[in-house]
C-alpha cells in the first residue's frame, strides 16, 4: 500500500492498493494460465469544495517477456483508443498519459482527470496477465 499527498495541498491525499482479484486460472488443456489484477486507488479530497481536473496518475506491469500478455479491462474502453479521453462516469475519465507531448500507451501509463468531490472517491484499474503455466513472474518496480 503506497499513501502519498498530491502536491503541496496536503488535504488531498492518496492511497494506492494492488492485488490480485482472482486465482490463476487455466482450460483443462490450456499451457496458459490467466490471473485478474485490480489497482484501487482512494484519493481522499478533504476540501469541503469540489476540485475540478485533478489529474492522477497510474500504470500497467509491463511484460519484457513476449510469451506474457497484459489485457486491460478497466476503466473500459481505454485498451481501445490511442489518444482522447473515455467516459469512466460522470466527473471523471481517464487517458493515456501525454507528458512530454508523447502518448505513454505503450509505456503502460495512464492518467484519471476527476473533478474531485469532497470525500473519498475509488478509482479501480483491471487488468489481466496471461502467461505459459509454470512460468515464475516477478514485478519490478522501476522510479
Amino acid at each position: 500500500m503506497l499513501e502519498c499527498s498530491l502536491g503541496v495541498d496536503d488535504a488531498i491525499t492518496t492511497i494506492n492498493n494492488r492485488s490480485p482479484d482472482s486465482l490463476p486460472s487455466s482450460g483443462a488443456f490450456s499451457d496458459k494460465v490467466t490471473t485478474t489484477y485490480t489497482s484501487a486507488t482512494f484519493v481522499n479530497n478533504k476540501h469541503s469544495e469540489t476540485i475540478p481536473e485533478v489529474v492522477i496518475c497510474s500504470s500497467l506491469p509491463l511484460p519484457t517477456d513476449p510469451r506474457v500478455k497484459i489485457v486491460l479491462k478497466e476503466p473500459a474502453g481505454l485498451a481501445d483508443i490511442e489518444t482522447g479521453l473515455v467516459n469512466v462516469r460522470e466527473g471523471c475519465r481517464a487517458r493515456w498519459s501525454t507528458s512530454g507531448g508523447r502518448n505513454d500507451k505503450q509505456a503502460g501509463l495512464f492518467e484519471w482527470v476527476c473533478d474531485l468531490k469532497s470525500g473519498t472517491e475509488v478509482l479501480k484499474a483491471v487488468w489481466e496477465v496471461c502467461a505459459p503455466q509454470g512460468l515464475g513472474l516477478v514485478e519490478q518496480v522501476h522510479h
